[in-house]
């Protein structure tokens, strides 16, 4: 049969991507990088808003279950960083194996690596969400050995500008 008339026929439906996926799943993908380079070009992955999007050339996560969003748009550009749907259609093509496609960060990595260099791009509310999420879900299970202050994240979210000037509205 033609491989590429496969392509042509595809439907975006959820039934039709995770025919294609699983059947990919079953070829030597992971041993050919031009079949993976395909494979990520195609627009057959789940972001958190369950929009298909294709991969290559960008950033590729997992995104935590229970993670706050707010803001997204604005500190995971969309033509830059994917986080894609932890229950979304990638499992068809990788079972549990994430690292084909990206990396699984953990809440601090993210906030320390993708979030707080874009935080002044957030708005007050959304800001605020960050830090009660922080508050509730990372910093209470933090291990201390020592000074909280030789805590890379500690420092980082010390050092951060979330407070807005009444006078100025520049961050502080």
């Amino acid at each position: 049969h033609d491989q590429y008339c496969v392509l042509d026929n595809l439907s975006t439906s959820n039934s039709d991507v995770n025919m294609l996926l699983s059947y990919l799943s079953r070829t030597n993908y992971r041993h050919d990088p031009q079949i993976k380079d395909m494979i990520k070009a195609l627009p057959l992955f789940e972001s958190i808003q369950w929009q298909l999007t294709v991969l290559t050339g960008k950033k590729v996560y997992l995104w935590p279950l229970g993670f706050c969003s707010a803001g997204y748009n604005k500190w995971a550009p969309s033509d830059t960083v994917v986080f894609l749907h932890p229950q979304g259609s990638w499992k068809r093509l990788c079972g549990n194996d994430f690292s084909f496609l990206g990396l699984q960060l953990n809440g601090k990595d993210i906030y320390s690596h993708i979030i707080f260099p874009q935080f002044n791009k957030l708005n007050a509310d959304e800001r605020r969400q960050h830090l009660l999420y922080i508050k509730d879900n990372i910093y209470p299970h933090f291990k201390f050995i020592g000074s909280p202050d030789q805590i890379p994240f500690v420092t980082i979210l010390k050092e951060l500008k979330c407070l807005e000037s009444p006078v100025t509205a520049q961050l502080l």
